[in-house]
């Protein structure tokens, strides 16, 4: 993977922890309702993005090839334009970010990914795995009083 992949991965973490640590609001008046809003249409939700089983991921997440952390998964994002990774997912957990991103590392080295940069002691900088083929960017922060760490994946099947 060359540096020119790279930085699109890391630029959807940021712009998901971001995001999630903002919690998406610009509201001047927070509670005032939007007149210009309109309805979800019924069929936004397609049946190939329908959950397949307790899990809540999609049917065609590769869960073989990419374990995720045992905890609460607050949300998943299929790729919606050319340059993004594949699959962006956050789980959180009771934990803190370093413990959270080494589990997660130690996760997917069983499965045979390889860990191409360093973790830093406190666990905030993004980490970078491969697998021969995929790449998986993690990046853990802290929500509230837990851990939230974000797997941006990308050419896994």
């Amino acid at each position: 993977m060359s540096l020119r992949r790279t930085g699109p991965a890391l630029a959807s973490i940021a712009l998901l922890a971001g995001g999630v640590l903002s919690g998406c609001s610009s509201d001047d008046e927070p509670g005032k309702a939007d007149s210009s809003a309109s309805a979800i249409p019924s069929d936004f939700i397609s049946d190939s993005a329908s959950p397949n089983g307790e899990d809540g991921l999609p049917a065609d997440f590769p869960r073989e090839a990419v374990p995720l952390l045992d905890g609460n998964l607050g949300s998943v994002v299929h790729k919606t334009a050319p340059k993004e990774p594949d699959w962006t997912v956050l789980i959180t957990v009771n934990a803190t970010p370093a413990a959270a991103l080494d589990d997660a590392i130690k996760k997917l080295k069983a499965e045979g990914w390889v860990a191409k940069t360093t973790v830093d002691s406190a666990g905030e900088a993004p980490q970078l795995l491969r697998n021969g083929k995929g790449v998986i960017v993690l990046k853990a922060t802290q929500q509230s009083d837990q851990a939230g760490v974000v797997y941006s994946i990308d050419h896994v099947k």
